[in-house]
């Protein structure tokens, strides 16, 4: 939870220059990372790097609550030595679950 939260917002500002260089027109994002940069600068200072992650920061909680939950199931249901689950049992658990 908590890391989830802190690695949400450490990455915020390059989540967000992505979004926007994803949704600009090509003439629009042909400037490339440093313009973009420059522009959300413009736009609202530091705060404007941050817009939005309140919402991801929120999201993060319930979203990694579900995988940890599906994962305990999914290798409940996979694994046949609960005692000594096999790497790949693990691997197909997480990867059923999302993780």
């Amino acid at each position: 939870g908590l890391a989830g939260m802190v690695s949400r917002t450490a990455t915020a500002p390059l989540d967000r220059i992505k979004t926007i260089m994803q949704a600009s027109t090509s003439a629009a994002s042909e400037g490339g990372l440093v313009s973009g940069l420059r522009g959300i600068y413009a736009d609202g200072g530091l705060k404007a790097f941050y817009r939005g992650n309140g919402t991801n920061v929120l999201k993060i909680a319930p979203e990694t609550g579900i995988k940890f939950f599906a994962f305990d199931k999914f290798k409940a249901a996979v694994i046949s030595d609960p005692s000594n689950p096999t790497v790949s049992e693990r691997f197909l658990a997480g990867g059923l679950a999302g993780a």
